[in-house]
């Protein structure tokens, strides 16, 4: 019985841990990663507070260009900004924004 819920504790945590729409906590950092014409991911959820960081990882520079913000990512470089207030906000690479980089960070 003892191996039974120790195996069970286990697998809950294994599980919990790779679970990709996990929410990171308040104060944490998030990345997204700029690649060649697009976010990845595309849509991220993070707690009030949370500072999301942008990464090229591509070959060409890219923006994150919201209502309230206009950072520039050099190639290798990264960009960030930490979300104060609950909502959704959409961003765009204003580069590549007509291929379709676009992304939304969804704020709980």
């Amino acid at each position: 019985m003892r191996r039974w819920i120790t195996f069970a504790a286990v697998s809950v945590v294994t599980v919990a841990s790779l679970v990709p729409w996990a929410t990171p906590a308040a104060g944490a950092a998030a990345r997204v990663k700029a690649n060649d014409n697009f976010f990845g991911p595309r849509r991220i959820t993070v707690e009030r507070g949370t500072r999301v960081r942008w990464v090229n990882r591509g070959s060409n520079p890219h923006t994150t260009t919201g209502k309230k913000w206009d950072k520039d990512i050099p190639v290798g470089g990264a960009a960030s900004r930490v979300f104060k207030k609950r909502g959704t906000f959409k961003y765009v690479c204003t580069i590549h924004v007509n291929q379709g980089m676009r992304g939304k960070v969804v704020v709980v």
